[in-house]
């Protein structure tokens, strides 16, 4: 879970995630499953919630965004177990370039980037937001790494794109998170 995550008014950010231990041994299987859970679990725990009192506020707000950091967590874990078997896979490429430039020490993750600022202007509710932005790409990311992993596609290309799409979620979550974190949807 974040241990730091702060956005200056420039729009830089700067975060450190501390992996969960449990996360760290889960199989790749096992880490997409809970990461397909916990992205479900959001969008329900909103929309029950958003039925009931037709805005985001105090705890339900806060919940959100720890599920939303788990959700993080959880795939820059799974992204790991996918680096691994890049690296035994593939020849060494060029490097991507991420939005969100993951460095990894032990169990702890660090990044600094900038959040677009056309990206915060745009006036989603956090439902449509979540389903554009997030189940949208999630859903992308799961069906190429099937194709993959079982052998329907190369491996080559198609792990680049894969990592693009993990950084696009991770991009994509921090834009929401600060989004609601600063009460700029679901007022």
């Amino acid at each position: 879970m974040p241990l730091y995550f702060e956005v200056n008014d420039d729009l830089t950010f700067s975060l450190e995630i501390l992996a969960d231990p449990i996360y760290v041994k889960l199989k790749l299987t096992q880490g997409f499953n809970e990461a397909v859970a916990t992205a479900t679990g959001i969008a329900n725990e909103y929309e029950a919630y958003f039925e009931k009192e037709g805005k985001i506020r105090g705890q339900i707000r806060t919940r959100i965004i720890e599920d939303l950091d788990r959700l993080f967590t959880l795939l820059i874990v799974v992204r790991d177990k996918l680096q691994e078997l890049r690296n035994k896979s593939q020849a060494p490429g060029r490097e991507l370039s991420y939005k969100v430039p993951l460095v990894t020490k032990g169990k702890k993750y660090t990044s600094q980037g900038a959040i677009q600022q056309k990206d915060i202007v745009i006036p989603y509710t956090f439902s449509s937001g979540y389903q554009t932005l997030i189940l949208s790409t999630f859903k992308n990311l799961l069906i190429n790494c099937s194709e993959v992993l079982n052998g329907k596609k190369t491996q080559d290309n198609s792990l680049r794109s894969i990592f693009l799409l993990f950084d696009d979620l991770f991009y994509n979550i921090l834009v929401m998170r600060y989004k609601l974190r600063n009460l700029l949807i679901d007022r």
